[in-house]
């Protein structure tokens, strides 16, 4: 009896060791670039969104932010139009060149002769632990590999615009109306950025 209670014991082990060379453990998969994500000029939606955005945001004072994209130097921006609500246009900017960091608070007030154009209301430095929320929330919407934009045109709706400029690549992307789960890290990026402006409270 206990002659086939070891050869028994023999085979298991055996097997055990064998099991190893005929199935390798899979090794984790090794994380995606976040910096290496390009846009997909290719796509209806993203063009559209860009045209859009050209015509009716940056056409009134608020500059281009893919010039920038050189260098160490990091910017990353939101801008929010708020429909029919009675919230204020926003957009803020988080600068990063050299050692500082800087918040600059855009708001869209009158002025002459175009009627009304976004204006500084405020620049203040930045402290490095939100600079670092920022940086994160950003990889993670690469990562998430939302895309940048989607046909949904809703009339006199919210919409939130993105842009981020890091590691020499420009990154863009556009949302209207209500939030939705696929689009959560957009919507945590959009949040940290928001928040740092007095004019409105995600």
């Amino acid at each position: 009896m206990v002659l086939p209670l070891a050869a028994l014991f023999a085979l298991l082990w055996g097997s055990a060791l064998l099991f190893p060379s005929i199935y390798p453990p899979r090794l984790p998969p090794v994380p995606a670039n976040p910096h290496a994500k390009p846009l997909d000029f290719a796509s209806p939606d993203l063009r559209r969104a860009l045209e859009r955005y050209a015509m009716f945001t940056l056409s009134h004072g608020l500059p281009r932010i893919d010039s920038r994209c050189h260098g160490t130097q990091e910017t990353y921006r939101v801008v929010r139009t708020p429909g029919l609500s009675d919230d204020p246009f926003v957009a803020v900017d988080v600068e990063m060149s050299g050692t500082e960091a800087h918040v600059k608070i855009w708001r869209f007030a009158h002025a002459a002769p175009d009627g009304y154009a976004w204006q500084v209301a405020s620049d203040r430095y930045l402290d490095a632990a939100t600079l670092d929320a920022v940086r994160s929330a950003t990889a993670g919407l690469l990562l998430s590999d939302a895309p940048a934009a989607i046909a949904s045109y809703i009339v006199d709706a919210p919409e939130e615009v993105v842009e981020a400029c890091r590691h020499e690549r420009y990154h863009f992307w556009r949302r209207m109306g209500a939030s939705t789960p696929a689009d959560t890290p957009f919507y945590r990026l959009v949040g940290i950025l928001l928040a740092l402006s007095p004019q409105r409270t995600p």
